[in-house]
């Protein structure tokens, strides 16, 4: 049976018995393409991602309201051409646990009721990517490539600017291009024993520890590192978190966590967006003013190391600093910067 002749009766049918679910599938595009021809034929569909262990985020496209178990095996025959491969069909009332496997975050676009707070940081940590935060992975990986752009307030004004990292080992190479505002674009690297700068053709040296500390601190660990120490933050068990309930970050309805760390200490406060677990916001009170921090869309780029592409950094309320992240590579080509 074709998907056009059921359409008149699924118009018609007032509550599905049942849905059915397509394979999780790694690339988005395909997800949409498919969720869009179950759309011509009438069908109420919606997209929600699945985490897989080792894979990272992937999407299926979930076909709801159907009557009865005939009409559900029919779509999901026609569902299965489409995709060639199998399509899970389940009743509502018996099986909807099968949606959301309990030891993954939930479905996006869903909300379950509110888990106690513990249960809450189990899930965070579990979508960021374990404990570690991916922190080892980046230290054990033999060459790692950080690709973004940053948009960041200096004593001479706003800068905007394009970088491009290398870390092979010992060995570290930037280059460092001014998109706008004050600066200049340069170039440099840190081998085994010499260290040098280049700036408009003209090449300096310097001395390697203290250029490879430059270095270091525009790679992925420390221009990350935030949002790399989420996990970490999330399982401190010094002191308990608490929940004051719901907060909205950038539209988006979210479950505020905070641990009082004490005066001399300061506060930290997490939002986690209930779609997928992950932290959409953090903020740490300290006795010199309040540093906020909004992540958004957030990956895994290798596995157990989820970061986000997007970044902003606010000081009481004034902007400090953004970072787009292009492309972070823990298993790069030999394509290398010379």
């Amino acid at each position: 049976m074709s998907l056009l002749v059921l359409l008149g009766g699924l118009l018609t049918a007032s509550a599905g018995e049942y849905y059915l679910e397509t394979p999780t599938l790694s690339d988005r595009a395909e997800a949409i393409e498919l969720q869009q021809a179950a759309l011509e034929q009438g069908l109420s569909t919606r997209l929600v991602r699945r985490w897989q262990h080792g894979v990272g985020w992937g999407y299926a496209v979930v076909i709801d309201g159907l009557p009865d178990r005939a009409t559900a095996d029919d779509v999901a025959e026609d569902i299965a051409a489409l995709t060639r491969r199998g399509v899970s069909v389940y009743a509502v009332a018996t099986e909807p646990a099968a949606r959301e496997p309990s030891d993954q975050p939930p479905a996006e676009g869903t909300v379950d009721p509110l888990p106690p707070v513990s249960d809450a940081l189990e899930r965070v940590i579990r979508a960021h990517g374990g404990r570690d935060g991916g922190i080892a992975r980046l230290e054990e990986a033999e060459a790692v490539r950080f690709r973004y752009d940053r948009r960041v307030v200096t004593d001479a004004g706003e800068v905007s600017a394009r970088h491009d990292w290398w870390g092979e080992g010992a060995a570290r190479h930037i280059s460092v291009e001014i998109l706008g505002g004050p600066g200049q674009s340069f170039v440099g690297e840190v081998g085994a024993d010499r260290a040098w700068l280049e700036v408009d053709g003209v090449r300096h040296e310097r001395s390697v520890d203290r250029a490879r500390e430059v270095l270091d601190g525009l790679g992925p660990a420390s221009v990350l590192s935030t949002a790399l120490r989420v996990p970490a933050a999330a399982a401190s068990a010094d002191v308990p978190f608490t929940s004051p309930g719901m907060v909205t970050v950038d539209q988006r309805e979210c479950l505020a966590l905070q641990q009082e760390v004490g005066i001399d200490r300061g506060r930290l406060e997490l939002a986690v967006d209930l779609t997928d677990w992950t932290v959409a916001r953090t903020v740490v009170q300290t006795a010199s003013g309040a540093v906020m921090t909004t992540f958004d869309d957030w990956r895994e780029v290798d596995t157990g190391v989820v970061i986000p592409f997007r970044l902003r950094v606010t000081h009481d309320g004034a902007f400090q600093e953004e970072i787009r992240v292009i492309e972070l590579d823990l298993s790069p080509g030999a394509d290398r910067e010379p």
